[in-house]
């Protein structure tokens, strides 16, 4: 699991949020989680597939790669 360290605004900090919280999912091996958000920029940046340079769809990039 990968630590941040480093001061988040609100969408950075939901973001790092889902991305420590998939990896946990990921390393218990656990199977057919359902994620919410209420962030609309967080899961548009996850599912859409933004490309960005933020810090959001940075963490999102990384999201991605744990769903694929």
């Amino acid at each position: 699991m990968q630590r941040w360290n480093l001061r988040a605004s609100t969408h950075e900090g939901e973001a790092l949020a889902m991305l420590n919280a998939m990896e946990w999912v990921q390393h218990m091996s656990l199977h057919s989680i359902i994620f919410a958000s209420d962030s609309t920029l967080l899961v548009d940046a996850i599912m859409l597939k933004n490309v960005g340079y933020s810090e959001v769809n940075v963490i999102a990039t990384s999201t991605r790669s744990i769903l694929e």
